[in-house]
This record gives C-alpha cells, structure tokens and sequence, in this order.
C-alpha cells in the first residue's frame, strides 16, 4: 500500500470557554442522561457523553463572531434537561437540543451579559451585566419559556461572576474588587453585604469568580490578584485567604459534600483545598496542586456520585482534561484529543481532492502528481534514516480553492459529488450548491454558485451524493430528502417510529450516520439502522434493517461483502448482510472475541472504510486494518475457551509499522511503501498501528493507496501562555 500522508490541512480547534455537567453530584449512581457541556469561542456548543469512551454526541452550531461565554443546565427532576447560554450579546439563549437551533433569544433589557447562575430549585437564573445590573429571570413555565421576574438593586460595577444561595441570596464578583450578596425573596431584592478582597497595587481588582459552599455555609471567591478567599456567609466575614496562585483566578468547583475546593486560572495550575478538623475547628489548607495544561484554564467542572469521579477543565490549550477528584494530587489524567469526533474532511478520488470546512470556511486541495523518487537504497531520506526495503516518495499539494460564505452561521457538513464537480455545503437553515471547475493553465478550481431552490430551502445536518446528480439530505428535523440537481424533483422519506426511549433528551433519536450503497440508503439513530430504497419512489417509508441496545459510533458498508458494518460504543465491530441483516460468517465467528488491545483503546473510533475486504477503522492516535475474510488473533487465554472454524492467524512485531516521523516543517505530504510481510497463509487478520498522530481523515484512494490527514497539536498555534516561576534546588 501507498500511504500519502498529509500535514497541509489547517484544521484548527476552538478555545473552551465554559464547562457544565447536566446534573450536579449525587450521593446515588449517575443519572444516565448526564451529560457535559462544552462551550467554545466560535458559538458551538459540544455535548458529550462522559460514559463510554467519552463519545460526542452532539454539536450546536453557533455563527459568525460569536462566542459562548457560559452554560447552564436545568434538570428539574422528572423533566428533560435544558441549556442555557450567554455569548457576549444582551440575550440569555436557550437551546432546542433535537434541531439543533436556537430555540428562543431573551433579551434580558441590560447592558451586555458577563455571567449567569441558577438557583437550587432551577427554576430561575440570575445573569449579571456589564452596567452592574442583576437580571432574575423566570423559566418554571417550562421548555422555551423565560420570563422576567426581577432586577435586583443596581450598583455601578461589572459583574463578572454569579453563583446563589439555595434560593434565596445571589452572589456576585464585581470588577470593583468586591464581593457582593443581593436577597432575592419575593419581599427584598436589596443588596445586604459588599465584601473587599485585596486591592492590586497597579490595576483594579477583578473578581472573577465566585462559588457558594451549602454544607459549609461559605463563600469562596477568586480574584486577579491570585487570591482565593474563604467567607462566612452568615457574617460575610472573612475567614481565610491564600495567595497560592501567580495570575487571575478564572474559575472554582467543588465535590459533593464541599470538603475539597478546586481553583485554576491564567497560570495554568489547579489548586487542591482540602476542610481538615484542627483542634475543633474546620479550617481550609493548600493540600496539593497539578499542571495539567499548557495554557490559561478558562473553566472547571465536577461530577462526583456512587460510579464516576470527575474534574473536568478546559481553556485555551483547546484540550478537554479528564482528571480525577479522590486522587487528584497523583492519578492519572486524560486529554481528550483536540481532533474532533465529528467529520471535518471529505475527499474526492477522481481529482485528488481534500476538503476541510470550519465555521464559515471551506478549502479545498489538490494532491498533485509525484515530483521526486528517492531510491530505498540512499542512507537518509528526508533527514531520516531510510527503513529497509522502503521507498519513500515525496508529492506537493496545492490549495485550490478557498470558499469563505457570507451567510453567518457555522458549516454543519459538507459533500462533494463523484466526479468531483460540484460541492454542497449545508448549514442548519439551507444548504447551497457550488460548481468546481478546472481553471486554464492552473491546478486552481473556479467556484461558481448554483441556483437550486429546492436544496437552499432546506438545512442540512447530513449530506452524501447519489452519484453525480443528486443529493441525500437529512434536514435537522430528521426529515430525508432526495433532491435532482438537474429538475429540482424532491422526494421525502418517512423513518419508521422507534420504541420510546428511556431517555429524557430529546436528541436521543436523532440521525446520527447515513450511509449509501447502490441504491440503498442506510440511517442510524443512536442503535437503530434502518433501510431506505433511493429507487423505488413507490417505497417512501424506511424498513427497519436492526436494532441494538449499544450506541453505534461509525458505520460503514462494505461493497465487497455487501454488508454494512458498524462499531458501538464499547469497540465492538458488527458485520450484517444487507440482504438479510443477519449476522455474517466473519462476525459471529470474531465480533465477541475481538483483540483486547483494540477493545481497550482509549479513543472513540473517528471513522472506518473499506478497501475490498479489508475494513480499516482509525482513531484520533491509531490505525487498525481487520481482514474481513480472516478470524482475528486470539489471546493464548481464550483459545482454550473456543473453537471457530477457519484459519487463526497473528502477526510479529516485525510486522507493526515504525513510529518514526516524517519531517514535516512545511506540512509536507508523504508517501511511503512498505511491503507488509505475509502471515502463515498469505495475509494478516488484524494489525494495529501507532505511527500516525492527530490524525483528521483517513481513506482510501484507490485500492492500493491510502491517505491519512493529520494535524499534530504542535502545529496550531497558541497564544503566549503565563510563564510560571521556576525555583532551581
């Protein structure tokens, strides 16, 4: 095989600017709808799964020059949770977490929103203003209801955190260096207490955040001196103060029962304060700190109950860290990685062409011809040392075309047709047509627009061609169209209904893949596929083809086996004949005795393909090829316990890829070919591969050459990041 691999993509992810769990910490089991929240600095919302390998689920898409600068969620119990957002505007948002969309914009009549909180009967939010207004508002009537309920007593400062007091008192940190506590009763919404923290011999002090402690009765608070202060509620008096961190204190969590607090900011350290008993009385200690991140920590969250045990924290280093809160000061951590679970690239392989969108933004490249052979003979290939029996060869990529959409909201998904002419890029309001073609004397593309009034009158949350002249449209409503590129002939497909779901959000039977083979259309809803026959426009109803408990991550068909393929949540791979949806040979014989390294692989699978039959899956740091025609290796352990027929075969570790890197200084593309060794009867069932890191895309472009896009972390650029101090021993 031929592997280009590419390093020219510039794909590059969004600051996290706030974190919220769905549910607060519980001394009972999870609740299974729990879910995190992920707002970052284009206007998207992520939401994720934090159970099953941490699997996104779900994106809201935001728009131009709009950032998400906090979340709430409200989860009465017994009702379906519900989002909230603030982005720099005078409008508290409220999500419709089936489309997508925005499901109402209240404009809270203030000045621009710095912060927002929710009370402990979630049945109002308090946002705070950049004038010094406290806005209360109203949000018991339910989904898409907000209604005004109070303005507390004005002062003059920016109020740039909020938490509250069961309640009863909400709790602000003012740009004038105070604390402040208003009541928030039906008969008073008078401010009752103003708390100084240390004042800033060069520039005003900012408190930044604020967290209220229930079983404490305290404040803490946090400020841009570094300080973190500790106060009495019922006094609001101050009972402690730490001087621990170098920078501004962006944000503070605690566990469930308030004996540990967590502080973090622009120096990139989070702080452990643990409650210890002393002689009597309670008192607060800096216990211990980590260094988890490469840059400022711009929000934190916990989750604590009986099964999971979370201190999530995120900032401008783009990364979600998973960390722990019972072993914080030396458990082990987690990136998750900064690639997104959710396709960015698609690839044309009659023209060679490679396409990214983000935000408003579509590129397009072209992989052009070879223009240097080396000899597998040479010593050094590209500063390296040459791989036996390995031909390295070098190509150039060229950016084509640059597409940059005036429409406001963000790209959802793109689709490029099979002979690579024309382009569809859909957003959640329409989706719009673009010619490309070749321009004289140059590799550029010409983007011209075209008119199709069927397709700019639907959003698009999926999009695959039907060859070259129609398209395969899921809107956000979950609505299915076949659209003619030549007529503007439209037909609408109807899925069947799925047994009610134990789940309180409305996502939960959304489309999530869709997949084409001939001239069947194949759509998954969380564990559900059904089957949709483009052809017949007699049929306009989906047929159920199976369903299954587990969430399915990827699908794919294999059109060598005429089967289609899925992974589940848990890695496990599934092969079922398109005729009978049965089970095939290969996977009754290999889908419960899959290797445990591929089982136990920490990311979500990206994406998978076929190349003839072998089934290729990869993740954002791994590479796995399974033989579809061949059982998997067995454990030594397992081979006692069962009996399949065919033929079981492994690999050596002569046969596992090197994990040297290309040099990639100016994103160059590589290709390199390996001769893979053969096994005992000419073939090799399964392979997992660690070369290949970020990696955005992978594929096939024709059957003897692959091509793999990656966007290696230290290729996006960050700002400078806070330079902590360092002590020589």
């Amino acid at each position: 095989m031929e592997v280009h691999r590419c390093r020219f993509v510039d794909y590059t992810p969004h600051t996290i600017t706030s974190l919220a769990f769905s549910y607060p910490s519980t001394a009972k089991f999870a609740p299974n709808d729990l879910r995190l929240a992920v707002g970052r600095n284009n206007g998207d919302v992520e939401i994720w799964n934090p159970k099953n390998k941490w699997v996104h689920e779900l994106t809201l898409y935001g728009a131009k020059e709009q950032s998400v600068e906090g979340l709430v969620w409200c989860s009465p119990e017994g009702e379906s949770p519900r989002l909230f957002s603030i982005g720099g505007t005078t409008k508290l948002t409220e999500w419709d977490l089936k489309t997508g969309k925005v499901l109402l914009e209240y404009d809270c009549n203030a000045a621009i929103i710095w912060s927002l909180a929710k009370n402990e009967s979630q049945d109002k939010i308090a946002v705070g203003c950049d004038d010094g207004t406290v806005v209360v508002v109203d949000i018991s009537g339910g989904v898409g209801s907000i209604e005004h309920y109070a303005f507390l007593q004005r002062q003059d400062a920016r109020v740039l955190s909020l938490c509250w007091k069961g309640d009863s008192h909400v709790i602000g940190g003012c740009a004038d260096g105070k604390v402040k506590v208003w009541s928030c009763s039906p008969s008073s919404k008078r401010l009752v207490s103003s708390m100084k923290v240390d004042k800033s011999k060069t520039e005003s002090t900012l408190v930044w955040s604020v967290l209220y402690l229930p079983n404490k009765d305290q404040i803490v608070s946090g400020d841009s001196t570094g300080s973190v202060k500790f106060w009495e509620f019922s006094s609001f008096t101050l009972l402690q103060s730490f001087k621990v961190h170098e920078a501004d204190i962006l944000t503070i969590s605690t566990d469930l029962n308030n004996n540990c607090v967590f502080t973090a900011g622009v120096d990139r350290k989070i702080f452990r304060f643990q409650n210890i008993e002393q002689q009597k009385n309670q008192k607060w200690v800096n216990l211990s700190n980590r260094l988890f991140h490469s840059n400022d920590i711009r929000s934190m969250a916990t989750f604590e109950s009986k099964n999971l045990n979370l201190l999530i924290s995120g900032g401008v280093e783009k990364n979600i860290v998973v960390s722990s809160i019972k072993s914080f000061a030396d458990g082990q951590y987690r990136k998750l990685s900064i690639i997104p679970q959710r396709k960015h690239v698609v690839m044309n392989r009659e023209r060679k062409l490679v396409v990214m969108w983000q935000d408003q933004t579509v590129k397009i490249w072209r992989l052009l011809q070879k223009i240097v052979e080396v000899d597998s003979d040479e010593e050094m290939i590209n500063g390296h040392e040459a791989d036996d029996g390995v031909e390295q060869l070098k190509e150039s990529f060229e950016l084509v075309a640059k597409l940059t959409l005036s429409d406001e909201e963000n790209i959802t998904q793109c689709a490029i047709s099979q002979d690579g002419t024309i382009l569809a890029v859909g957003r959640l309001s329409t989706t719009k047509l673009f010619q490309l073609n070749e321009k004289q004397g140059t590799n550029g593309l010409k983007v011209s627009k075209i008119n199709n009034s069927s397709i700019n009158a639907l959003g698009s949350s999926h999009l695959e061609f039907y060859g070259n002249d129609q398209l395969i449209m899921v809107t956000p409503e979950n609505e299915i169209y076949k659209v003619s590129l030549e007529s503007d002939d439209i037909v609408e497909y109807s899925l069947t209904d799925l047994a009610k779901s134990k789940s309180k959000l409305s996502y939960c039977e959304n489309v999530t893949h869709i997949a084409i083979t001939h001239s069947k259309l194949i759509v998954c809803r969380s564990g559900a596929l059904d089957v949709v026959e483009l052809d017949n426009d007699l049929q306009l109803e989906s047929m159920p083809f199976l369903r299954l408990s587990s969430y399915v991550v990827r699908i794919s068909i294999s059109q060598a086996n005429k089967s289609v393929i899925l992974i589940t949540h848990e890695n496990k791979i599934y092969e079922f004949d398109l005729q009978s949806s049965h089970l095939t040979s290969w996977s009754k014989a290999n889908s419960e005795f899959l290797p445990r390294e591929f089982l136990q692989l920490q990311e979500s699978p990206l994406g998978m393909f076929n190349v003839g039959t072998r089934l290729w899956v990869y993740g954002s740091n791994w590479m796995s090829v399974f033989d579809m025609q061949m059982n998997v290796p067995m454990d030594k352990k397992e081979t006692k316990k069962r009996s399949r027929a065919g033929v079981v075969i492994g690999h050596t570790e002569e046969d596992v890829e090197s994990d040297e890197e290309p040099e990639n200084e100016n994103g160059d593309l590589e290709v390199s070919r390996a001769e893979i060794k053969n096994g005992k009867e000419g073939g090799i069932a399964y392979q997992l591969i660690n070369k290949y890191k970020s990696i955005l895309f992978a594929g096939n472009l024709t059957d003897d050459e692959l091509i793999v896009v990656e966007r290696p972390q230290f290729a996006i650029k960050q700002p400078p990041a806070f330079k902590l101090s360092q002590y020589r021993v």
